[in-house]
């Protein structure tokens, strides 16, 4: 989801214009704030890209993790993976199904006798 339909989702949980009020901006930029960005690149960012311009810049989740614990959570880091090759895991997996299948196979009959 882009940053964007974030604030959009976001602003019909409230009234606009209690957000540009409380903030002392106008009402035409909160609103542009949940427009898709111009292919251009100009006009005013809103400020989840700036944040998140402040974090690529800086390299410290602390925004993240303040913004986390204000609204009662907690923010946990995707764990770095290895890509793994896992073309064997497929045979085993169809084995797997087949015995099982003949497992309940063999169920059924004994459940007819």
């Amino acid at each position: 989801m882009e940053s964007h339909e974030v604030l959009k989702r976001a602003l019909k949980k409230t009234s606009p214009k209690a957000v540009a009020a409380e903030l002392g901006i106008s009402l035409s930029l909160v609103y542009k704030w949940a427009e898709k960005p111009s292919e251009d690149g100009s006009g005013s960012r809103n400020p989840l890209d700036r944040l998140q311009k402040v974090i690529d810049l800086s390299g410290d989740p602390s925004i993240v993790e303040w913004l986390c614990r204000q609204n009662g959570g907690h923010f946990v880091r995707d764990p770095q993976v290895e890509e793994l090759d896992i073309q064997h895991v497929m045979p085993a997996t169809q084995e797997l199904i087949a015995q099982f299948s003949g497992l309940l196979s063999q169920i059924s009959s004994a459940a007819v006798d």
